[in-house]
């Protein structure tokens, strides 16, 4: 008994199908490694002075959260922010970042993990070293990047205290 005509001209659309799937499947693997590219873009445009380029790594309904301050909404806000603390006088002279988890769900990435910062700060005669955690959800862009939707992070030493809290 012969196939139809119609079943064998769908072989090859439904292959082409199959592996548009299995790339998803690999993008999915190499989701911590495309956060962790960009996070690095992100960090670099920043440590180089370049706040214009660094925003941008940002959705422009972006909410950031951090450690004893206000929460800052919208892409303006979060520039204004950077813009005064770089006018105050702090540089952040590294940032080191250690994803613990990465996973996703539906349109957005979910990155967990520990931070270093070392800053330069008016008035210390040495860097001060921030370690911490963090929370960031990115948001996949219809491009295929990704931009940070929410960013939280949160010193594990209190300040003045000398030892890390908690755990």
């Amino acid at each position: 008994m012969e196939e139809p005509m119609g079943l064998r001209s769908l072989l090859p659309l439904m292959a082409v199908m199959a592996l548009v799937t299995l790339a998803g499947f690999s993008r999915g693997e190499n989701l911590a490694g495309r956060v962790q590219a960009a996070g690095q873009s992100a960090t670099r445009a920043y440590l180089a002075g370049d706040l214009d380029r660094w925003i941008g790594f940002y959705t422009p309904d972006a909410v950031q959260m951090p450690n004893y301050g206000p929460m800052w909404s919208g892409r303006e806000a979060i520039l204004a922010a950077a813009r005064q603390a770089v006018q105050s006088g702090i540089k952040t002279l590294m940032v080191d970042y250690g994803s613990v988890r990465t996973w996703e769900c539906g349109n957005l990435v979910y990155d967990l993990g520990t931070h270093t910062v070392t800053l330069q700060i008016p008035g210390h005669p040495k860097p001060v070293v921030d370690r911490g955690k963090y929370l960031n959800i990115w948001e996949k862009q219809p491009d295929g990047s990704l931009k940070i939707k929410l960013e939280i992070w949160n010193t594990d030493q209190m300040p003045g205290s000398g030892a890390p809290q908690g755990r």
